[in-house]
């Protein structure tokens, strides 16, 4: 695994934000008030400071859209849509999850090929790439000694906060919450999701339609960050957070900004745009599970 650098926002990250930005305009408004509008989105991009990251960004510049737009674009129908889809999905995966030799192991893998569900990172989600990833996700593998120090954690652990990120995905969160409370009873998970609606990352809404709500107890971070700021999350959140035994952290905005937080955090997530891919030495689409402590505070 390779990465190349622990900057919080690269340069590349910041074209990404101006490029989406330009094609969430392409159909709205004057030329007057989208050059108006897009000279106040670099000026967020130009002020932010050192630790400031692209999802912490991406909500200031929602705020922005929201002044000169009147709201923001919504992705409720597409949350309903690839919540149901993998709903549909869900007890042939679950079959395939519980007859594999280790249950955990093949639904992490499951998991983390749902994170290619992300109209955030990519703009755009193919269901036939999808539909793809998902049927070869037991083709992929976990670093061996990141998952060996995993499971010899969790059997002494007694509270485990996971962190999700995109709807559709949840469904797949939920099978592994599932195969985890069937092999560490002991341990009491939480989950937490976005405060409100953040592009189409999941929230309490979504839990409760895909079921994980009757599953476990969920929460919202008190934020609409396509991340996990501790900063800005809520003081309940941050608290379980800090004092988890064990953190899961799904999708590459909670990666963004939780990485060096020196938290027993393991990260699962798809390198998805070229940052992440460059980052980590990886093939587009390729998953990521390693532990914050592994990375070290150069990130490497």
């Amino acid at each position: 695994m390779k990465i190349s650098t622990n900057v919080k926002l690269s340069a590349q990250c910041m074209s990404c934000l101006i490029t989406r930005q330009m094609e969430n305009l392409k159909d709205t408004a004057s030329e007057e008030i989208k050059s108006a509008y897009m000279r106040e989105v670099f000026q967020i991009i130009g002020a932010a400071g050192p630790e400031d990251t692209a999802p912490v960004l991406i909500a200031k510049i929602n705020v922005l859209h929201e002044k000169y737009f009147g709201h923001a674009y919504s992705f409720e129908q597409l949350k309903k849509e690839y919540n149901q889809m993998m709903l549909e999905a869900e007890e042939r995966i679950r079959s395939r999850i519980i007859q594999a030799e280790d249950p955990v192991y093949h639904s992490i893998l499951y998991a983390r090929v749902g994170n290619y569900i992300d109209f955030g990172a990519m703009g755009s989600v193919s269901d036939e790439k999808l539909r793809e990833l998902i049927a070869k996700a037991e083709e992929e593998t976990l670093d061996p000694v990141e998952y060996s120090r995993f499971t010899e954690q969790m059997k002494t652990a007694e509270n485990l906060v996971y962190l999700t990120d995109n709807c559709g995905e949840i469904v797949l969160d939920k099978l592994l919450i599932e195969q985890l409370m069937k092999k560490y009873p002991q341990i009491h998970i939480t989950v937490i999701v976005r405060g409100e609606p953040v592009i189409n990352d999941a929230t309490i809404e979504d839990a409760e339609m895909t079921g994980l709500a009757d599953l476990v107890p969920v929460m919202g971070n008190g934020t609409k960050i396509a991340g996990t700021s501790l900063k800005d999350i809520s003081d309940e959140a941050r608290d379980l957070i800090r004092h988890a035994d064990v953190i899961l952290s799904k999708g590459q905005g909670n990666f963004e900004t939780l990485n060096n937080s020196g938290l027993n955090i393991y990260y699962m997530f798809l390198c998805k745009c070229s940052w992440f891919v460059n980052r980590f030495g990886l093939e587009q689409y390729k998953g990521v599970f390693v532990n914050d402590r592994s990375l070290g505070r150069d990130g490497s």
